[in-house]
């Protein structure tokens, strides 16, 4: 909406009574900003995009309408009429707020749309049906996802913008020219069209790909690929190790709507492109070329740390490991033992406060480590390549404009040796740390390194986009940034045996794969992050609360999940999870882009969403931003092991009026004697504000439970077991399921030992010495006792193990990590095993 009247010419204009009587769209248009105007037309769409956002048409011109009430009383093909005031929200002009409506009648005809081209999509038609004939998208056979969209007519672009609350999201990119139907909008200095759903596509062919090409059964020799078409055609593939396809075609005897080829002998890590071909009536479908990866024959292991206080009393089995003020020096360690190539790229670096990052990067160059990095322009805040050596490759971003729709590279991954002979070389960093004092010291943040060879050359891909090469020097003019970059690398992995998910922001719809993730939640749903604006994100989380899922969301500070405007609808539908949402109120900024859902329970898909993606418009529509999603459930509980930290440092912002309050469950520990029976009440430490319903949920591992109506366990250890089992239960509200916590029962299934072994558990004398984070052991026995010392978790992980002699009197044992809660103490020397519980802080 480029026509704007100022202040004091609108007091000259309109400075006599305010009209009543309805008035054209076209004349509306017109008016001055703050003016309230009346008009009647058509409704032309439903939910294109904020769930508030309508359009309207009458004979003369079109134009945005945005109120929530409004949005959700009318539908396309209502007559109305409403009155309200004239607004610039990002350069549309819009009717809000709305004063008032009234509905004369449904269903009517709409106006037909103006056939245009691409240049003719600006402020003359802002608000109205067009059409545009011949149109093609570059990213055909895809499905479509939250995102920008540039496709073609007439030899020129223009730009098609599918919201996350789009009823195109999920449908098919069409292959074949289209004629296209849409409304006109605009957003800053970009004039976009809004289709409406995928029958404002018409194509033009008589076979097209109705689903996308899909990858099942990945191994490392190969995987299953398979996709649908309107109607009945040949099944044929083209495929190679390039977007060229230069291996050649593979096709099957079949004609059907359903195609599937198996694809055979290939070698682990190996990146293939594939362009699916149905040919029917002498007409081809037409797609473009989708990449995928094999398996690789890597480790698959996975390390995750975090800079602040974890707490491991949640651990399902792995402690989380915090690495206090260490981020910096566990990635120059990792620098350190490069082998061949090492691809950075980070948004914000700089030396002050944190170890010297640019040094190790020089000296691996020196030692013939190929280097290479993509940082963002923001120069300023990225101080640390003062000291960088001048021959390693270096690109920077575009300068951010948001108003043009270009973000910033919030990236933050390194890449080494992705393509190193030996598959167990290649590591993958990512996760929400920039390189900076506060970022590594103080701002909550994780880190996550994977050593994959599929996901490392995946990451290259992704780098060598922005780099604009596949050499050591980037290529400006060839390097792609933000909505410039393609939806281009594969996104499905199997790592140690887990299924991982990898997408790029703004290519991939980042948006509605946090959504779609969020919907998967069976029991819990929990949310870590930095911000958030988006209403398809908060509603996904409250309609999973509504279903009697465990829902908890802490955000850095509300203000940050407020929308231009001071619009505060996300927070609004937030607030519905009352208790449950909160604004972090420890030290320093929150910095988490985190979802963890199901953590608790193996056969509900647990998983953990990471990385550096904010959940925002910008994150997903602008900015090069990095996610993975982990279906593993020791990773998302280490990640639960922090949310749990962090979200007791938070104060409700949630609306608690009228919500009970929440059970607390707490951890218990008990001993019993082999071969014996333990009848307990698990509720009787825990503070129940009513009636509860519980149920066991994981465990026992070591023998058998049930469990009475009135809650109550028998559990029997089986035969010859003598060690800590664990069960843990949950309990829930009887008035309001969703309310509900887990606690954990560990017991101690004590061997029965003679009057000897009975002396050995006196012979030593324990205690922790917190200040100095040493175990005192005295040997009460007056002989040298040589053995070993382990330290075991109540869940009976084993986290510390000393091989030594025990001499007469005081031993000295130093702790390489710092442990809160209680512990077991085992020392297994030539006479026998001691055991002692021990407390820790």
């Amino acid at each position: 909406m480029k026509k704007l009247i100022l202040p004091f010419l609108a007091a000259f204009y309109f400075s006599g009574p305010m009209f009543a009587q309805t008035i054209t769209i076209s004349e509306a248009r017109t008016k001055a900003l703050g003016t309230q105007v009346t008009i009647t037309g058509f409704v032309t769409c439903d939910t294109v995009a904020n769930y508030g956002v309508r359009y309207m048409q009458d004979l003369t011109a079109g134009i945005a309408i945005f109120s929530y009430d409004f949005g959700e009383a009318v539908s396309r093909g209502d007559s109305v009429t409403v009155t309200g005031t004239l607004k610039n929200y990002q350069n549309l002009l819009e009717i809000d707020p709305v004063a008032s409506w009234e509905i004369h009648s449904s269903d009517n005809p709409l106006p037909e749309p103006i056939l245009v081209t691409p240049s003719q999509i600006a402020e003359q038609h802002e608000g109205m049906l067009v059409k545009i004939e011949n149109v093609i998208f570059t990213e055909g056979g895809q499905e479509f996802s939250s995102k920008e969209y540039q496709p073609a007519a007439d030899g020129d672009t223009f730009q098609v913008y599918v919201h996350a609350n789009s009823p195109l999201m999920g449908e098919v990119v069409p292959s074949p020219p289209v004629t296209m139907v849409g409304i006109v909008s605009q957003f800053w200095e970009v004039y976009q069209l809004v289709v409406r759903d995928i029958n404002d596509l018409i194509i033009l062919s008589e076979i097209y790909l109705t689903s996308s090409l899909e990858m099942t059964n990945l191994s490392q020799t190969g995987f299953d690929l398979a996709w649908t078409t309107n109607v009945a055609g040949s099944t044929e593939i083209l495929f190679g190790n390039t977007p060229d396809l230069e291996l050649g075609r593979l096709a099957t005897t079949d004609t059907s709507t359903e195609h599937s080829i198996s694809i055979t002998g290939r070698e682990p890590a190996e990146l293939l492109y594939f362009k699916p071909i149905s040919v029917y009536n002498g007409d081809t479908t037409i797609s473009t070329p989708k990449v995928f990866i094999t398996q690789s024959a890597s480790s698959g292991d996975m390390k995750a740390y975090f800079n602040r206080t974890v707490d491991t009393s949640v651990s399902t089995g792995a402690y989380a490991v915090q690495l206090f003020e260490a981020i910096d020096d566990t990635l120059i360690s990792y620098i350190d033992r490069a082998k061949y190539t090492l691809d950075l790229t980070i948004y914000n670096y700089n030396t002050t406060g944190i170890s010297d990052i640019t040094t190790a990067l020089n000296a691996a160059h020196s030692r013939g480590v190929e280097i290479r990095i993509v940082s963002d322009f923001n120069i300023e805040d990225n101080n640390g390549w003062a000291g960088l050596d001048a021959a390693i490759g270096r690109i920077v971003s575009p300068e951010d404009n948001y108003e043009a729709g270009i973000g910033i590279m919030h990236n933050k991954f390194v890449v080494f040796d992705a393509n190193s002979p030996d598959p167990n070389d290649p590591l993958v960093w990512t996760g929400s740390t920039n390189f900076t004092d506060g970022q590594i010291n103080m701002d909550p943040n994780n880190v996550i390194i994977i050593q994959d060879q599929s996901l490392a050359k995946t990451y290259c891909l992704e780098f060598e986009e922005m780099f604009g090469s596949s050499g050591m020097q980037p290529d400006p003019v060839n390097a792609k940034f933000g909505p410039y970059k393609a939806n281009n690398t594969p996104h499905e992995f199997i790592i140690g045996g887990s299924r991982v998910e990898s997408y790029f922001s703004p290519s991939d719809g980042v948006n509605s794969q946090i959504e779609a993730a969020i919907l998967t939640a069976d029991h819990g749903v929990y949310v870590n992050t930095m911000l958030n604006t988006r209403t398809a994100l908060a509603y996904a989380v409250t309609d999973m609360a509504d279903l009697g899922v465990d829902a908890k969301f802490i955000v850095n500070s509300e203000g940050q999940c407020v929308l231009p405007g001071n619009n505060t609808i996300v927070v609004d539908i937030l607030q519905n999870l009352g208790a449950n949402f909160r604004d972090y109120a420890g030290s320093g900024i929150l910095h988490h882009k985190t979802l963890i859902v199901d953590q608790a329970h193996a056969d509900a898909d647990p998983l953990v969403l990471t990385g550096c993606h904010n959940w925002s418009s910008s994150a997903d529509t602008r900015n090069d931003e990095n996610t993975l999603i982990i279906h593993n459930q020791e990773i998302a509980n280490i990640y639960y092991q922090e949310f749990v930290e962090r979200f007791k440092q938070g104060e409700v912002i949630g609306d608690t009026a009228d919500i009970p309050e929440p059970p607390e469950a707490k951890n218990d520990f008990t001993t019993m004697d082999q071969g014996d029976t333990l009848i307990f009440d698990p509720l009787d430490n825990d503070d129940l504000p009513g009636a509860v319903t519980v149920n066991i949920t994981s465990g026992p591992f070591h023998g058998t439970a049930s469990m009475d109506a009135n809650g109550v366990i028998t559990y029997i250890p089986d035969p010859e077991f003598a060690w800590l089992d664990t069960i843990i239960y949950k309990v829930c509200l009887v008035a309001n399921s969703g309310f509900c916590d887990s606690a954990s029962f560990v017991i101690n299934v004590k061997e029965v030992v003679g009057i000897d072994a009975q002396q050995l558990q006196n012979e030593f004398d324990v205690y922790h010495n917190p200040i100095l984070n040493q175990v005192l052991i005295t040997n009460k026995s007056g002989k040298h006792l040589s053995g070993q010392m382990n330290l075991y978790s109540i869940t009976g992980q084993l986290v510390e193990s000393v091989n030594r002699t025990w001499t007469p009197g005081y031993n000295q044992v130093q702790l390489s990590g710092h442990y809160n809660g209680i512990y077991i103490l085992e020392i297994r020397h030539d006479e026998g095993v001691f055991r002692r519980k021990l407390l820790l802080e």
